[in-house]
Parts: C-alpha cells; structure tokens; sequence
C-alpha cells in the first residue's frame, strides 16, 4: 500500500491490488473469490500497536467480511471522485 497524505476512515471504499493471500495457509495459499480489482467498504479500523497487529474490517461487494492485512495486502482506497464518476455511468 502506498503512504496516504489522509488516513482512512470507517466508510471508505477500497479496492483490491491483488489477490488476497492467506500467509498462514500453504494448503490454500490465495483466499477463494477475493480477487484484484475487487472492491469493499471499510467497517472498522484497527491501526493501533506494532504494524504486524493492523487490521482493516472490510465488507467486500461480493459479500464476504475479511479483514485486510496492511502490511501484506495490497490494496488502495478508492478516491471520493472515482466513486461518483463509477455511479454515474
């Protein structure tokens, strides 16, 4: 993930970078249905404490709720202007 010059707030919309993997899984090393270009809303944050500890609640559009790992997932937030522009077309 790249720095951001604003933090993230609970209600923004985030995107998958690329698949979602699963470090602690060798038998199932990439989580199913969570894809790049996949996109979620932000239900909580929890950024406090050593950087491995990070987690961001996310309520996926393909109707998961997973957690992404900042330190691991690649991700972005999903600018305010692309969000209109998507719902306009």
């Amino acid at each position: 993930m790249a720095p951001r010059s604003k933090p993230m707030k609970v209600g923004d919309r985030i995107q998958l970078l690329a698949p979602m993997k699963n470090p602690d899984s060798a038998r199932i090393p990439v989580e199913e249905g969570m894809s790049a270009g996949l996109e979620g809303t932000i239900v909580y944050l929890s950024l406090d404490g050593p950087a491995d500890w990070h987690q961001i609640g996310v309520r996926w559009d393909n109707g998961r709720t997973l957690n992404i790992l900042p330190k691991t997932d690649r991700f972005r937030v999903i600018p305010v202007e692309e969000q209109k522009h998507a719902d306009a077309v």
